[in-house]
């Protein structure tokens, strides 16, 4: 391995730590909606399990969607990751033909395009994710203090109506 080579290898751990951190925060950001909902705004799931599917509004779920991609994302990024550094390290044949030599070339390139492709698409789906759980905590804390859940069980009615803005559902 040369110096150039080297100097990628430790590039690509790099991103891998970085990886890392961002795992933890979408693994934990996935349970934060719910987790919210119970010691903030006091909603007991066990109690009343259809409180929180009304409660949980379409950015929870939006937010759920993209930072469960993001971690798709994450599993892919490692897979390439460990992908490049075979090719950086010439696992992948017989380099005593130059032709092998050059599928190697060839190899290192396609998987460092690759694993960039997949950090992108955690970077990008992560950022969506942060955003719509953002918008969905921002409403869950300005909502109006009187929205009282009045119906527990019926799916024929409205389950919150606002008493404070004298609108009902």
């Amino acid at each position: 391995m040369d110096a150039k080579d080297q100097g990628s290898f430790e590039v690509n751990k790099q991103y891998q730590e970085a990886i890392k951190i961002v795992i933890n925060l979408v693994t934990a950001s996935l349970v934060l909606p719910i987790v919210f909902l119970k010691n903030i705004v006091g909603t007991d799931a066990a109690t009343h399990p259809d409180t929180i599917r009304t409660l949980l509004r379409p950015y929870a779920y939006l937010s759920w969607g993209f930072l469960a991609l993001s971690l798709g994302f994450c599993v892919a990024f490692y897979l390439y990751s460990t992908k490049y550094t075979k090719a950086l390290f010439e696992l992948y044949g017989d380099y005593k033909q130059p032709t092998e030599h050059q599928k190697d070339q060839h190899m290192k390139k396609q998987m460092e395009l690759t694993r960039d492709t997949m950090a992108w698409g955690v970077a990008i789906t992560t950022l969506f994710g942060l955003f719509f759980l953002a918008i969905f905590l921002w409403i869950a804390i300005v909502q109006p203090p009187d929205a009282r859940i009045h119906d527990q069980g019926s799916p024929s009615k409205c389950a919150i109506s606002f008493e404070v803005s004298g609108l009902e559902c």
